[in-house]
């Protein structure tokens, strides 16, 4: 595998061995770990996508297979502006001393080195919440996270989880209306079909459109459309990630500091936990949170089960499917917790559990109805109660 050097001018990277056919591709910086967008051509080497990338830099920026490198480990005396020497063979071979260069270190981890660190705005922004919630209420370290998820949790996704239960409502208002008004359009095919002299196939195509059409028409006068109830989710999500990745960095568990005791933020060690975690930096070693995220997720991913199963005849081989993946990601996610610091599954337990308690208190109808989400023909009264009962029927096989 040979390995090609690039050396930058004062305006742009002009010099590459064995171009190939890239459009567009990122230069890792060993010394600032992070990534640069550049355009490659072919034979005609590369040249940085914004000016702003062109100074501040390392002169050598290195590839391998056009999959740029980032070494971590490079001592802080040597900052690569000193135009040195490399040898003819420079895999696994030493350029500076105590600087070596692994076939293991790809484009993608450098890539993923600067998305999951505090270089990348998002995940900034995350560790500076949580910062700044310490630093107003004076709390320890295991207290800020648990407020910090409930506070980002009840402003940002609660709201959301509330239009998403409004409109999904409405929408299945919607589809009851819709079952009397496609009774009423297939007597219309019926009669138009046989006026016409209409094949079979044609009527059906026919109803199908007057159908969609209807629906929407339903859809537009109810304000319902079934994209937005994603919307949660899109925005859940992506918070849930960058927060695992602030409270990560903070905790010093990074991909180019890994081994680097001065890059966790001060009082995550000592004094920060409880109990058990004294070191939220470390897993935790009872395996005590694991299981906790572990049985949280899988209690919330089977009460929405069971909560749509109750409003359907039959299983679908989409539940089915989507039943077998989140069960299959939250015991997975056991796993992967028992490996991180006790401080990120101190976020992602508050979190798991927050969902529980938020599922449970907006199936109640009093709250739903204080909450203005309307009111459906299957609504159930007692909304937990009957949850209760379908897992002993399901699980236990009680009979009621």
């Amino acid at each position: 595998m040979r390995m090609v050097f690039l050396k930058r001018s004062s305006q742009s990277i002009d010099h590459i061995l064995n171009v190939q056919r890239i459009k567009w591709t990122q230069v890792g910086c060993r010394n600032m770990s992070a990534v640069l967008p550049c355009i490659a051509y072919q034979q005609k080497g590369f040249s940085f996508i914004q000016k702003k990338y062109q100074l501040n830099r390392c002169k050598y920026c290195y590839v391998n297979k056009f999959r740029y490198l980032s070494v971590f480990n490079e001592p802080r005396h040597l900052d690569g502006h000193n135009n040195p020497k490399f040898s003819k063979n420079l895999l696994n071979r030493n350029i500076f001393p105590g600087l070596a260069i692994s076939n293991t270190r790809s484009f993608s981890q450098a890539s993923w080195a600067y998305y999951t660190s505090t270089e990348f705005a998002p995940v900034r922004v995350a560790s500076d919440y949580i910062i700044s919630v310490h630093h107003y209420t004076g709390l320890p370290w295991w207290a800020t996270i648990i407020l910090s998820t409930i506070l980002l949790r009840t402003c940002l996704t609660l709201p959301l989880f509330i239009v998403s239960q409004r409109n999904m409502a409405r929408y299945a208002a919607v589809n009851q209306e819709m079952g009397e008004v496609a009774k009423t359009l297939r007597g219309e095919v019926f009669h138009y079909s046989r006026k016409h002299n209409l094949t079979q196939n044609e009527s059906k195509m026919l109803l199908a459109r007057n159908v969609r059409k209807q629906l929407k028409k339903k859809i537009e006068e109810h304000n319902c459309h079934p994209a937005r109830g994603t919307l949660v989710v899109a925005v859940q999500f992506p918070a849930w990630i960058f927060m695992s990745y602030g409270i990560r960095n903070l905790c010093g568990f990074t991909i180019s500091r890994r081994d680097d005791p001065t890059s966790i933020y001060e009082g995550f060690t000592s004094g920060g936990g409880i109990l058990w975690l004294t070191d939220l930096t470390i897993p935790d070693p009872f395996f005590i949170l694991p299981v906790m995220i572990g049985v949280s997720n899988l209690l919330l991913t089977e009460m929405h089960l069971l909560s749509l199963q109750s409003k359907l005849e039959a299983e679908p081989l989409p539940m089915k499917l989507m039943k077998f993946f989140f069960r299959f990601v939250s015991i997975y996610l056991m796993y992967i917790s028992s490996m991180l610091p006790s401080g990120l599954c101190v976020y992602w337990c508050t979190s798991s559990l927050y969902g529980v308690v938020q599922y449970m208190v907006i199936q109640q109808p009093k709250v739903r109805r204080a909450l203005r989400i309307p009111k459906v023909n299957n609504e159930s009264e007692k909304p937990m109660t009957d949850i209760i009962r379908m897992a002993k029927k399901k699980y236990l096989r009680i009979k009621d």
